[in-house]
This record gives C-alpha cells, sequence and structure tokens, in this order.
C-alpha cells in the first residue's frame, strides 16, 4: 500500500467520484463500453453488489479524505481480471497506480488464493501495458473486440513474486 494511502470498500458515498472516473473521456474511449455511467445505475450496481464475483476498492487519500482512484478484482471464481484506474488528476504521474496494483494483487494472491490474474487492455494504451509490464504481466492473447485489438495480460503468483 503507498505510504498515506488506504483502500475502502465501495460504497454510496464514493458514487459521485465513480461516476466522475467512468464518464472521464479518456477512460470510455480506452474501455470496451462506451456507454455513460448514471447515479441510477451506479444505485442499481451498489443494490446487487453483494451477488457480485468482485471487489471494488477505493484508494483515498489518508490526509485529505480525497477518493485517488478505483481498484477492481472481478470474475473472481473464473477468470480474475485487474481494473485499475487513477481518477483524481492531481494524483497522476506519482506511481500510485503501480503501489496500489501491487498491494491489490498481493491481496489476490495471498487472502484470495488465486493463482493468476488478468489484465485486459486495449492495444494502444500504452501507459497502462507498460504498467502491467512493470507489475509482471505478459501478454497472453490478442483479441478483437468491437473492431478494437485488446491484449489480454496474465500474472501468475510465481512471477509476481519473484520479482
Amino acid at each position: 500500500m503507498p505510504e498515506g494511502f488506504n483502500f475502502e470498500f465501495i460504497d454510496e458515498k464514493h458514487t459521485d467520484f465513480i461516476i466522475s472516473c467512468r464518464n472521464d473521456s479518456k477512460i470510455i474511449d480506452l474501455s470496451l463500453s462506451k456507454t455513460e455511467l448514471t447515479i441510477e445505475k451506479q444505485q442499481l450496481f451498489l443494490e446487487q453488489y453483494q451477488n457480485m464475483d468482485r471487489i471494488d476498492l477505493i484508494l483515498t487519500d489518508i490526509l485529505s479524505l480525497n477518493p485517488v482512484g478505483i481498484f477492481t478484482i472481478k470474475n473472481i471464481s473464473k477468470q480474475p481480471e485487474l481494473g485499475k484506474i487513477i481518477g483524481n488528476n492531481d494524483y497522476k504521474g506519482k506511481g500510485l497506480a503501480k503501489a496500489a496494483s501491487k498491494s491489490i494483487i498481493d491481496f489476490g494472491f495471498r487472502i484470495l488464493n488465486l493463482k493468476k490474474i488478468y489484465a485486459v487492455t486495449r492495444s494502444d494504451n500504452t501507459i497502462n501495458i507498460a504498467l502491467n509490464g512493470k507489475l509482471g504481466f505478459q501478454i497472453q492473447e490478442v483479441i478483437t473486440k468491437k473492431k478494437q485489438e485488446w491484449l489480454i495480460m496474465s500474472l501468475t503468483a510465481n512471477t509476481f513474486y519473484e520479482q
């Protein structure tokens, strides 16, 4: 965990931050879904959350209490996939995505007992591809969805802890 930050479990108090992040034009452009998130959709998501196969955490600055980013492991029981967004521009480029990702990956391997974690990213998202590489992810497959190339990257516990 990056010093001075902690994770909070997602809840309704994070709704405005999550909507702001997910509806950012750069995030939408790099996402498979091009649909904007609404308050109603987020409320429905939270209502159904207990039945979902995922963990969503909000990275928060301990001093300012500002939400910084969203970190997720979804499809935990099938093909666990890491998701990460630093949505607060004041915190971008400071290494927080890497440090927070390491924490959630460690949680996935040690606590959830996962054997492999995946990351799916558009092939032109060079920043995310580079970050995934620094975390130890390797390209496993290239697929085409909605006329765009996507990289399926994977990381095993052995690779992660050998770094």
